[in-house]
């Protein structure tokens, strides 16, 4: 039930990325409306899918640190100022606005935990995902290939890297707290690393074509949905969400949920990776 609602907030956020750039401490009726209806259709999503409401309010932000980028360059403190406020503020609105639902809201989910030796073996993932990644893949490593290197490459590539390299420093210090050895350690990195490296390209090239590429909105939007379809692929294999399931199947609910917004998030990226793929044949052709 909840597909129809991601369609329309995806679509929501591709007409929020082409937006002119908005203020929101100033009063701009456009930019309050915007954040409103974006509030109204996310907290829709938490009442259909709780899980969508992280996500999904995680996509909105990155577009508007995007937003504030393309204007004002890569200093972390504004890219932060310039969108976790907005990002704030649409949570609130999603409080207010479904605060009958969420104040009668229970869950028997206890926190976060490391995933242990239960993890997704490669050619299963490859079966799963395969369809997909063979077009997502090639898009994301061919947009990138058509970057250039900028006075502020330094600054990109650490945002790029800590964000596709994240969740599994988060793992890291889950599974050490737990009692953990070190020893897993390599293997594990080695298990996500190329899902890590996609996320941090797709996330540098989002960056560097907001800033110098015009009339890229279309790419910048399929390298953030890649992006975060991939870290929805990732994250399982490192973080479960401690409910009900125990044991070998602890992580079986994550897996469910995550996998089915990624797909949604792939399938979109993936959609224009066709068509991108169709205009370059076309050109070279021409």
């Amino acid at each position: 039930m909840s597909i129809p609602f991601v369609l329309l907030y995806l679509a929501m956020c591709w007409n929020f990325l082409r937006t002119p750039a908005f203020a929101w401490r100033e009063f701009n009726v456009r930019s309050y409306v915007t954040v409103f209806a974006m509030a109204f259709v996310l907290g829709a999503l938490a009442f259909t899918n709780a899980w969508d409401l992280p996500v999904f309010w995680a996509l909105l932000v990155g577009i508007a640190a995007l937003k504030v980028y393309s204007l004002r360059g890569g200093q972390i403190w504004g890219l932060i100022k310039g969108s976790v406020p907005l990002g704030l503020a649409a949570l609130a609105v999603v409080a207010v606005l479904y605060a009958p639902y969420f104040l009668n809201f229970r869950t028997n989910v206890s926190g976060i935990d490391a995933v242990g030796v239960y993890t997704t073996r490669p050619f299963h993932l490859f079966v799963v995902w395969v369809l997909l990644l063979i077009v997502v893949t090639p898009l994301v490593l061919s947009v990138f290939w058509r970057t250039t290197v900028k006075a502020d490459w330094a600054r990109l590539s650490l945002i790029s890297v800590f964000v596709g390299f994240a969740p599994y420093l988060v793992w890291t210090f889950l599974h050490l707290e737990g009692g953990g050895v070190t020893a897993n350690l390599w293997g594990r990195f080695f298990h996500v690393l190329p899902l890590a490296l996609l996320v941090s390209i797709a996330v540098y090239t989002a960056l560097w074509l907001s800033r110098e590429a015009e009339n890229s909105d279309a790419k910048v939007f399929a390298m953030l949905l890649a992006a975060l379809g991939l870290l929805l692929i990732m994250g399982p294999e490192l973080l479960f969400v401690d409910d009900s399931f125990t044991g070998a199947l602890s992580r079986m609910n994550t897996v469910f949920k995550l996998y089915y917004q990624g797909w949604i998030l792939l399938a979109a990226a993936a959609g224009f990776g066709l068509y991108y793929w169709r205009v370059l044949r076309d050109g070279a052709s021409g």
